[in-house]
């Protein structure tokens, strides 16, 4: 059987609430919703890595063994040296085909330190994330292998005491080292190394629609929550439990979610969500012909 086409699924339900609408205003702000899609990539599967397999150090991974090299050795945390707990690798040249968007060719990655009581995360006057470009040429020098072998990152933490639960939360929040671990479909990713399904399209949530240049009447405006609240429940829109490439963000308090992002200023190339109720999301911020920006954002939800 021929898998159904997920976005013309999608166009066609929007175009029922079209169809079923009587107020000229509502069904103009509708039609100009269906044109606001863009693409977004899911997983298609998780593999192992294989930390002999050099080449695997190269590939698309959350979390996992990131490659490493002389020039770009595993990075320690400024503050207290220790080694930094990767989040995610991808291949710019393959996320900027699968986006349309020129991001350059190499790796990017993004690690950040672990951060007891979570300290550096919940201060705002920093950002405590690092993102590292590994220049596609540079991917020709041998990997190192200076990874930990039994890193802390991968330490889950102690089960809860059911007789005495809030001290033994006390203890993993502020006794333990704090360290992310990514989830997708509710559960802990165990196996890094991702295979993207084929290309989707996403549509924003309702709020996205202020930057939509259509006058609605006071009624109108009224009735929109209700039909959009409706609409987004059954068409692909973001979703804070879900692992994902490009697309919309905002699932965690739309214009307070820096997840984010007007397309006409930027993207959104990824989209993680941890078991610490934490999104994390990679921004990339496109102005004319110069090369994109990078950025990690991330909010609590």
């Amino acid at each position: 059987m021929k898998k159904k086409n997920k976005f013309q699924s999608d166009l066609n339900v929007i175009q029922k609430y079209i169809d079923a609408e009587d107020s000229p205003g509502l069904k103009a702000y509708l039609e100009a919703f269906s044109q606001l899609s863009l693409p977004a990539v899911k997983p298609k599967k998780f593999r192992p890595q294989v930390l002999k397999d050099l080449n695997q150090r190269k590939m698309a991974m959350i979390g996992g063994y990131p490659f490493t090299s002389s020039t770009h050795p595993w990075p320690k945390d400024e503050m207290n040296g220790n080694l930094m707990q990767p989040i995610a690798q991808l291949d710019l040249d393959e996320v900027g085909q699968f986006l349309s968007l020129n991001l350059g060719k190499g790796l990017l990655q993004i690690w950040c330190p672990i951060d007891p009581a979570l300290t550096r995360i919940l201060d705002k006057s920093s950002n405590p994330f690092l993102i590292r470009i590994v220049p596609k040429d540079d991917l020709s020098e041998s990997a190192l292998s200076d990874f930990p072998l039994s890193p802390v990152w991968l330490e889950r933490a102690s089960s809860i005491d059911e007789e005495n639960e809030s001290a033994d939360l006390e203890e993993r929040l502020f006794g333990e080292p704090r360290k992310f671990f990514v989830l997708y479909k509710d559960t802990i990713v165990q196996n890094p190394l991702i295979e993207w399904a084929e290309i989707d399209q996403m549509f924003p949530l309702e709020f996205g629609l202020s930057e939509l240049d259509i006058e609605l009447s006071p009624d109108d405006f009224e009735n929109s929550s209700n039909i959009f609240e409706s609409l987004v429940n059954k068409i692909t829109c973001p979703n804070n439990g879900s692992i994902y490439l490009g697309g919309y963000g905002g699932a965690a308090g739309w214009d307070s979610d820096p997840t984010y992002i007007n397309p006409s200023l930027g993207r959104l190339l990824l989209h993680i969500p941890t078991d610490q109720s934490l999104i994390i999301g990679l921004i990339a911020r496109l102005a004319g012909n110069s090369s994109p920006q990078f950025e990690v954002v991330y909010k609590y939800y």
